[in-house]
Parts: C-alpha cells; structure tokens; sequence
C-alpha cells in the first residue's frame, strides 16, 4: 500500500493569495459601482429636458401610448408590459420613448420611470427612431406623431390645470 500524496505547502500559499486577490477585486468592484452610480445621482439633468412631476409624467406617458397605440393598432397595455413582446410592439415602444423624449422634453430617466423602463433602454429606444428618422417615409410618420402628441399633452396640461383632477 502506497502513501497518499502530499501536496506542496506552496500549493496552499497560492490558494491563500487567490482568495485575498479575489476577494480586493470584489472590493475594488462594489466601491467602482457605489462610485459611479453616486456620480449618476449628482450629475445634472440635461439642458433641453424640462421638469416633469411624476403624475405630469404619467399622463404625459399615457397620452403618448395612446397615440402610439392607436397608430400601431395595439392596446395601450401592450406598451407597459415588462416583456419585450414582438418586433413590432418593441418598435411601437421605441417610438412612444422618443416621443417622451424628443418633442415631449423629458429626461431619459423620468421616461423610463414613466413607463417602468431603465435610462439606458429608454436610450436605445430613441436611438434606433433616431435610426430610422433617415427614411423619409418614417420621418413624415414620426413627425405626425410627434405633432399630435405635442397638441395632446399640452391640451391634458391644460385640461388638468383648469379643471384639476376630480375624484
């Protein structure tokens, strides 16, 4: 019967530095993260967004997935869903977070909160419209939109400030 192999005690010294080195890298990780998203918070809103409250960006929401839908012949549900859903309803979603965004003058971040979306997707959203704005087939499209949802927001800010919201 044969011993059984030891193993070196340089086998254990590397294992220990490891996990030290693992552990600073996860350390040093979490502190970047804490950083930028504390950096995130400070940094100033964009220069042409305006101010939304959150129940102005709300039914300024709601307006634009009205249009939206009606143009794509959706429900309006479908544009809040949590899921990507199709092509097309992803497109429709898209043009709802440049509408918010580009003739609406909210900020990335109040759009996305609007509609339960991240900054960064609200982003890409308006990118790929901003995309496709090239053609001009869509351009004239998206620019009706953007003239009907301009007119209805400010018509249910209107709406809103003389009559108020009656319960």
């Amino acid at each position: 019967m044969s011993k059984p192999l030891k193993k070196p005690k340089s086998f254990d010294r590397v294992l220990a530095h490891a996990r030290r080195d693992s552990d600073r890298a996860l350390k040093v990780a979490k502190t970047k993260r804490a950083k930028e998203a504390a950096a995130f918070r400070r940094k100033q809103p964009d220069t042409d967004s305006r101010p939304y409250d959150a129940d102005e960006a709300g039914r300024t929401a709601r307006a634009a997935c009205a249009i939206v839908a009606a143009a794509f012949d959706l429900a309006p549900e479908t544009l809040y869903r949590q899921t990507r859903g199709g092509a097309f309803e992803s497109h429709a979603r898209q043009v709802v977070y440049w509408l918010l965004h580009k003739p609406g003058r909210m900020s990335l971040e109040a759009a996305g909160l609007a509609l339960g979306r991240d900054r960064s997707t609200v982003s890409h959203g308006v990118e790929a419209i901003e995309t496709l704005i090239a053609d001009p087939d869509v351009e004239r499209v998206i620019a009706a939109l953007g003239e009907l949802f301009t007119r209805l927001a400010a018509l249910a800010r209107e709406t809103h400030a003389a009559l108020g919201r009656r319960s």
